[in-house]
């Protein structure tokens, strides 16, 4: 689901409320919904904890590596866990 289909569905948490999540000004959220951009990386991840799985990270930035950035996570705890 895109974010901006988010916010239409019934019970949605708001835009402004996302940006008071994220600590950033709500013109960046309202930007992004607008002009349809993509989210920045840094974002995702608190973006799909707020919309409860509903908005992944890889909609949210679909040009980003993501299958790369779980991996190295995977190996990180891997390897944690065997320290």
């Amino acid at each position: 689901m895109k974010l901006q289909e988010y916010f239409l569905t019934e019970g949605a948490k708001t835009p402004y409320a996302l940006s008071k999540y994220l600590k950033i000004l709500p013109s960046n959220v309202y930007g992004w919904l607008r002009h349809n951009r993509n989210i920045p990386v840094a974002h995702c991840a608190k973006i799909e904890r707020f919309t409860d799985g509903k908005v992944t990270c890889e909609e949210l930035n679909p040009g980003y590596d993501w299958d790369a950035l779980w991996n190295a996570l995977s190996n990180r705890e891997e390897r944690r866990k065997n320290a």
